[in-house]
């Protein structure tokens, strides 16, 4: 790569990036709170595993594109999104500062579930889990339905479903 370019491997991936130059890129905040909490009306016991489940069930799912960008993002975007870094900056660093290993196991996870497409994997993991710069948004369905029968009882759920088995469980109970 030439001098305004950087690599390192992530698992068995060389993942390219570059420091911050002055061009922007645009993403959503870090810090992802929800307008009206209704944290007080539900059992938050397995929040933490449906978090993670949910962090590798959308790293797995293929049935939807979204955007990504390589390098740094600039540091006066980076403050905006309240420090959000860019997914390589992330993976880059997550070692130092994954004290406890449960996002790396993860990671390894699903870069050895979905070969192939281990680099897609990484980014959007980064993305949901690790708080890394989302360039736009993106949808993912767990049911099949059309527009003017979303709101229906109908168990005809997409094939990305199957890496969600808790959440479904916790949404029918």
């Amino acid at each position: 790569m030439d001098q305004t370019h950087d690599s390192y491997k992530f698992f068995n991936k060389t993942i390219p990036s570059f420091p911050y130059q002055d061009y922007g890129v645009k993403g959503v905040g870090k810090y992802r709170i929800p307008i009206l909490t209704m944290d007080q009306y539900r059992d938050q016991s397995k929040d933490l595993e449906l978090h993670i489940e949910c962090c590798k069930g959308l790293a797995l799912s293929n049935n939807y594109k979204m955007g990504m960008t390589y390098g740094s993002i600039p540091p006066e975007e980076s403050n905006r999104l309240f420090g959000a870094l860019s997914w390589t900056d992330v993976l880059k660093e997550i070692k130092s500062k994954n004290v406890d290993n449960l996002h790396l196991r993860a990671l390894e996870e699903i870069a050895d579930l979905n070969k192939g497409n281990e680099l897609q994997s990484l980014y959007k993991y980064a993305y949901f889990a690790l708080g890394a710069a989302i360039p736009w948004f993106f949808a993912l369905y767990l049911k099949k339905a059309g527009f003017s029968e979303k709101t229906s009882h109908n168990e005809n759920y997409t094939e990305d479903a199957a890496h969600f088995p808790k959440l479904l469980e916790y949404i029918n109970t």
